[in-house]
């Protein structure tokens, strides 16, 4: 499990508040494209827009309005915001608000409201595919652990399996414990390559860190086996 914890998740992981933003800059967006809708222009739908919301982004589009009555237009004062950290993952949907309130108000709502909708299920949709990808990965992470614990393991007791194939009489063999440190090189460096390549296959942020963990897995289990079976037959 220590192991485990070493290795990173999938995919990069978002932190709440940039989840919450998203969310949160959208539902902004639904309450402006209503106002848009009805005809108000685009400095008096963000003003209405602005006094129904009150989520934990309204001093970041509060400070978007103070531009606006500064006398930059919308469409600038929106632009301050397009990189933010937390809204960066719509700076495509900012960009074309942007162009859309320089139209027609009503068509730019109708647009507005249809591109937040796109957007909501297009988020949904990653949510879901790295959820399932977390899933996968972690089953990957045990695989790669177990395959490279059993490895160690059964090679560790190859020298017990060949004493007793090889000696006839069992009850008066005297096990020897020969370490193949060659063979257990050539094994350990097989399991960190096929822990790597199943890290990519995965899609894991580092895959090396999938082949690291191999084969430190592999000799923990290796040295400690090789340590403690031949004690196991002086008694």
């Amino acid at each position: 499990m220590s192991i485990l914890a070493l290795l990173p998740s999938l995919f990069p992981r978002k932190s709440i508040k940039e989840k919450c933003a998203l969310k949160e800059f959208e539902s902004f967006l639904t309450l402006f494209a209503e106002e848009l809708k009805r005809g108000n222009s685009p400095e008096l739908a963000y003003k209405n827009a602005l006094y129904h919301y009150n989520g934990p982004l309204r001093d970041q589009l509060v400070e978007v309005y103070k531009r606006v009555i500064s006398g930059l237009p919308l469409a600038s004062a929106f632009k301050s915001i397009m990189h933010s950290p937390n809204l960066k993952k719509h700076s495509p949907l900012l960009f074309m608000i942007c162009k859309l309130i320089e139209t027609n108000s009503k068509r730019a709502g109708e647009h507005i409201a249809q591109a937040v909708l796109r957007f909501r299920e297009n988020r949904r949709l990653l949510e879901e595919r790295e959820h399932l990808a977390k899933s996968l990965s972690f089953k990957i992470k045990v695989l790669t652990v177990a395959c490279s614990a059993s490895s160690a393991i059964l090679l560790a007791m190859l020298p017990l399996f060949s004493t007793f194939i090889i000696t006839q009489p069992i009850t008066t063999a005297s096990p020897t414990f020969n370490v193949h440190w060659l063979l257990a090189s050539a094994i350990s460096v097989t399991s960190g390559v096929s822990a790597y390549y199943a890290g990519i296959i995965s899609l894991a942020e580092n895959p090396y860190l999938y082949f690291t963990a191999s084969l430190i897995v592999f000799w923990a289990v290796f040295l400690t086996a090789t340590s403690f079976l031949p004690l196991l037959f002086l008694y």
